[in-house]
C-alpha cells in the first residue's frame, strides 16, 4: 500500500487508467492522453487532443482506443502514441471505457447515443439513439462484448445499460437489438459473472437483480433487497463466482451472494461515495472513495 511513484498532469483526472504489462494509459482534463512507464512513472509518450478529456482508454492488440469531450473518438498506436485515425461527429461527451471485439469498437455518449466504429478505418458502422435526450444516455456505463449460445452455435452480443433504465443487447455487426429490459430499473451500474453468463444490475432503489443472458435472452434469476432506500452512484460492480460487490453513494460496500440468498457482509469505509472498485484476487478488494482514500479490504473466501 505504499506509494511507488507519482506523476502530475496539467489538470484534474476523472478517468480510470488502463494498465498494460509496461505502461499506464490515462487521460487528463489538460487534454492529453498519457502513456506512463509502469515501473518508473515517467512519460513514454503523450498525445494532445486540445480539449479536456474525461473518457477512459482501452488497449487491445497494440492500439489505444479512447473517446473525448469534443465529439471525437481516437485510435492511437500503443508504442509511440501516433494517431491511426479519428472518428468525428459523435454527439455528446464521452466518459466511459469502450468495448472492443475483432472488428469494431463500441462506445456510448452523453448525447443519448451508442456507436459501433470500425477498428481499422474509424468509420461509424451503426448507431443507436435512445431518443429521450442527454439525461437518458448510455454515457456512464462501460459496454461489454459477451459470448452466448443460440441454437447450439456461439455468438456475441454487445451489452450496455442506459440511464433510461434499459439494459440492451445489440448485434455487434448490425446494431439490431436482441433484447432490452427495464425490469431492474438500473441507470449505469452493471456487473457480470466471471463466465459472462449472468448479468447483475444495481437498481436506483433498494434492489440488486440477476439475470441469465447466456442464450441471447434476458431471463430473471433473482432479486435481492438492500438495506437502503436508494443508491444512484454509477460505479461499476465487481464480481467473483460467489459474490457481487455493491458500491454505494454513502461509503458502504455490500457483498451479495450470487446464489440469490442475500447479503454476505457489509463494510462502512467512508462517509463519501465509492467511486471505483477493483477485485485484487485471493480474498481482497480495493475500494476508492470520493474523499480521496484508497482502501484494501480482505474478506473470507
Amino acid at each position: 500500500g505504499k506509494t511507488q511513484w507519482t506523476y502530475t498532469t496539467g489538470n484534474k483526472i476523472f478517468s480510470a487508467p488502463f494498465i498494460t504489462p509496461k505502461l499506464v494509459i490515462v487521460s487528463s482534463c489538460d487534454g492529453f492522453i498519457y502513456a506512463l512507464d509502469r515501473k518508473q512513472g515517467t512519460v513514454r509518450w503523450k498525445y494532445n487532443t486540445n480539449y479536456p478529456i474525461v473518457a477512459c482508454p482501452v488497449v487491445t492488440e497494440g492500439t489505444v482506443y479512447i473517446g473525448s469531450s469534443n465529439g471525437k473518438f481516437y485510435s492511437l498506436k500503443l508504442t509511440d502514441g501516433t494517431l491511426n485515425w479519428t472518428c468525428n461527429g459523435l454527439q455528446g461527451y464521452i466518459e466511459s471505457r469502450p468495448a472492443v471485439d475483432k472488428e469494431r469498437v463500441y462506445i456510448g455518449t452523453w448525447g443519448a447515443m451508442f456507436y459501433a466504429i470500425d477498428r481499422r478505418s474509424g468509420e461509424k458502422i451503426w448507431e443507436f439513439d435512445t431518443k429521450r435526450g442527454r439525461y437518458f444516455s448510455p454515457g456512464a456505463c462501460w459496454p461489454v462484448v459477451l459470448p452466448y449460445m443460440r441454437q447450439g452455435k456461439p455468438n456475441e452480443q454487445v451489452i450496455v445499460l442506459s440511464s433510461d433504465y434499459f439494459v440492451r443487447s445489440f448485434h455487434p455487426g448490425t446494431g439490431e437489438i436482441f433484447w432490452a429490459s427495464d425490469e431492474a430499473k438500473g441507470r449505469e451500474s452493471l456487473g457480470f459473472s466471471p463466465d459472462g453468463k449472468t448479468i447483475y444490475v444495481k437498481g436506483i432503489k433498494n434492489n440488486i437483480t440477476a439475470a441469465d443472458i447466456s442464450h441471447g435472452t434476458y431471463t430473471s434469476l433473482w432479486n435481492t433487497s438492500m438495506p437502503y432506500e436508494s443508491n444512484f452512484i454509477p460505479t461499476r460492480m465487481e464480481t467473483t463466482e460467489q459474490l457481487v460487490f455493491i458500491p454505494t453513494e454513502f461509503g458502504v460496500l455490500h457483498a451479495v451472494r450470487t446464489d440469490g440468498s442475500g447479503i454476505a457482509w457489509s463494510h462502512k469505509i467512508s462517509h463519501s461515495a465509492i467511486t471505483s472498485l477493483k477485485n485484487a484476487g485471493k480474498g481482497k478488494i480495493i475500494v476508492m472513495t470520493m474523499d480521496g482514500t484508497v482502501t484494501c479490504l480482505e474478506y473470507p473466501l
